[in-house]
């Protein structure tokens, strides 16, 4: 459980830092809508994880989404990289929860 809510909150972090440095560096238009909507729903989902943990591959798409956005649409080279580093959190999150399950909890004997 533990390992959820740590996921969880990891995942909503990664999303408040995107919408947070998407202040920091140039972004045009494009980008900055980007950062904004896989920011929120970053958060969205860190969010929806603490009922339902499996929500959180929906990170998979994000992630993928805001590396395509750095190869398809130019901007400052800081935004990218900071980009790339969020996108690579925020695949790592589910991979990491899909190569390492929590174990089951024990079962009191009595």
């Amino acid at each position: 459980m533990h390992r959820d809510v740590a996921a969880s909150a990891l995942n909503a972090l990664l999303g408040a830092w995107l919408v947070a440095t998407s202040f920091l560096w140039h972004h045009d238009a494009v980008h900055l809508v980007t950062a904004w909507l896989v920011g929120l729903l970053a958060v969205g989902i860190g969010l929806a994880a603490r009922r339902r943990p499996g929500v959180l591959y929906l990170d998979l798409l994000l992630a993928a989404w805001l590396t395509a956005s750095i190869w398809l649409f130019s901007h400052h080279p800081f935004a990218s990289w900071n980009e790339a580093m969020v996108a690579i959190g925020l695949g790592l999150v589910p991979v990491t929860m899909l190569l390492f399950p929590e174990p089951p909890p024990e079962r009191a004997t009595a």
